[in-house]
């Protein structure tokens, strides 16, 4: 167990290979069912904290982003979880009709940006 907390949120890239790491994520939720994703979610959220092991470090990681330079929302709430859900619900779609792939021809996602 952690003596003392310490605070300061690394908010800076801090992976090698940041693609590699979000293709394993998005790969480990392949042919999981929401709930199993959610479950799965939740074990790994648990895992690394522990891994962390700072209460002011996950606290800070809990409260969100902070808001972007100039305002335009408060990170984390800003939008009503029926909102954030529709959005997910569209991007999900998108990503399916996009082949399901992580990276795409740009002119793909541009057409399909149309329709919106």
């Amino acid at each position: 167990m952690a003596e003392a907390a310490s605070g300061a949120l690394r908010r800076t890239l801090n992976l090698g290979r940041p693609d590699e790491v979000y293709n394993a994520i998005v790969d480990a939720h392949r042919d999981l069912s929401d709930e199993q994703c959610r479950a799965f979610d939740a074990g790994l959220i648990l895992l690394l904290a522990n891994h962390v092991g700072d209460a002011i470090v996950i606290g800070e990681a809990l409260a969100g982003p902070p808001p972007p330079p100039g305002g335009g929302g408060s990170g984390v709430g800003s939008v009503s979880k029926d909102e954030a859900e529709r959005g997910m619900a569209v991007m999900s779609e998108k990503f399916k009709a996009l082949g399901e792939q992580v990276y795409v021809d740009a002119e793909k996602v541009k057409e399909s940006n149309k329709v919106l």
